[in-house]
């Protein structure tokens, strides 16, 4: 079920992100890359989620004014069932949520400035994956600081991977 789900995800992200912190440098990059690129399914999955959310709002409030003078849904009703998968909804997006915003402490927070410029490189990118997936969460000072710190590094790679991270 999704609660097997999200505790499998749970435990590839923190295995990932240990990984992420080990010394040798193509572990850190393998776990640094892989923990951005499941956080990005994880944003672009949250996404999806949210359209299905909406649609499913869209049809309990037409539902909710159709049955305007019934306080309580009956049992079993059609009105039942769409706020049921609306808050069953709700429950995967903050789940998806709690997953990649522990992605983004443990890993990307971390390793934006790594001493390896592939490990910086890759997740800056995949950063900028996140945003194209999800603007309206991601589009937010908490997040956009960071390219922006990065669009100040030394480094022309890195501070093109930025660029083409807000583009």
């Amino acid at each position: 079920g999704a609660a097997s789900d999200v505790e499998a995800l749970g435990a590839a992200v923190q295995c990932l992100s240990q990984l992420s912190s080990h010394s040798v440098v193509h572990c850190r990059h393998t776990g640094s890359a892989g923990a951005m690129e499941l956080a990005n399914a994880l944003a672009e999955g949250t996404a999806s989620l949210e359209a299905q959310r909406e649609t499913c709002a869209r049809q309990l409030k037409a539902l909710e004014d159709d049955d305007a003078g019934t306080q309580k849904p009956k049992k079993g009703s059609k009105r039942e069932a769409v706020a049921k998968s609306v808050a069953e909804l709700e429950a995967s997006i903050e789940a998806a949520d709690a997953l990649t915003d522990s992605v983004f402490e443990d890993v990307f927070c971390k390793r934006y400035r790594d001493a390896s410029p592939a490990v910086r490189t890759a997740v800056v990118s995949r950063l900028g994956k996140w945003i194209a997936a999800r603007p309206g969460k991601y589009l937010e000072t908490r997040y956009l600081k960071y390219l922006a710190w990065v669009l100040d590094f030394p480094t022309g790679a890195e501070r093109a991977v930025a660029a083409a991270a807000l583009a």
